[in-house]
Parts: structure tokens; C-alpha cells; sequence
């Protein structure tokens, strides 16, 4: 339901905020959690990432509560590569590495795929090729597992 043009701007920002106080007066907390990532998201895209992390929290906070580890680890994530967007590499690090350990322990790959790629991209930046090179290696096996598993 992302309607990416400028064009289209107004109205997906309208549907997501029609969609979170839907789910809002519901009381359906996983589904407000997802609205709430959705706009972090979608202000994340916009560059605007003061907003983007507001919400991100949010939905943090309530996949917390709820114990659900795969959207705790997503979000993380999304926290994480947020933080390298803004140059924070100390604040990425500790995110990324968070949601590393959680997708590890749950596995699941797709997402440690993702956080993997962020950690190579974050450590590239920070001169780190070591730990880069790291990462890299358990990015690439986490994609063959997936490719062969497909």
C-alpha cells in the first residue's frame, strides 16, 4: 500500500494514519506496531529521520512488550541502518549488533541477511575492514542458505 510517487505522497500518509487509528481504536497492538514501523519508515524515505526514529521507538517498544522477536529484530535493524544514515556509528553498532543476536537466536535468516549487509556497510565507513570482512562472510552464507532453501 505504498504509493511511492510525489504525486502520492499526501495519500499514502493519509492511508497510514487512517490505518494506525483504525488499529489504534481496535486495540490490536501487533497491528499498531506494524503502522507505527510503516510511518518510521516512510519518514526514514522522506529523510526525515527525527520522526523516523520516534516512531520506530514506538513500534520498539510495544514488539517488547509483546515478546515478538522477529518484529523486535526488524525494527532494530531499521534503527540501526537509521543511525548510519545520520552518521551516529557508535548508536548504529549497538542497534545492528542487538537485532544481530536476536535474528541469530531466532533463526532468522532473512532478516540477519539484512542486519549483516548494514554491519558491512557500517563498518566500511567506520575503516573497520576487518570486522567488515566478517560480516560480509556471514552475509553471504546466510543468502546461499536462502537461495538453496527457495
Amino acid at each position: 500500500a505504498m504509493y511511492g510517487l510525489q504525486g502520492n505522497y499526501q495519500k499514502a500518509f493519509d492511508y497510514l494514519f487512517k490505518a494506525l487509528k483504525m488499529d489504534e481504536e481496535a486495540g490490536n497492538q501487533s497491528l499498531l506496531a506494524r503502522d507505527l514501523g510503516n510511518i518510521g519508515s516512510f519518514y526514514n524515505r522522506q529523510g526525515d529521520y527525527s520522526k523516523s526514529l520516534d516512531y520506530y521507538l514506538k513500534a520498539l517498544n510495544i514488539y517488547e512488550q509483546l515478546g515478538d522477536k522477529n518484529n523486535i529484530a526488524i525494527v532494530l535493524d531499521n534503527i540501526g541502518d537509521l543511525y548510519i544514515s545520520v552518521l551516529k556509528y557508535a548508536e548504529a553498532e549497538k542497534y545492528l549488533l542487538r537485532a544481530l543476536e536476536i535474528s541469530d537466536n531466532i533463526g532468522y535468516l532473512l532478516v540477519a541477511k539484512e542486519i549483516n549487509e548494514h554491519l558491512v556497510k557500517l563498518y566500511e565507513k567506520m575503516g573497520k575492514s576487518a570486522k567488515a570482512l566478517k560480516h560480509y562472510k556471514k552475509y553471504t552464507i546466510d543468502k546461499d542458505s536462502l537461495f538453496k532453501g527457495a
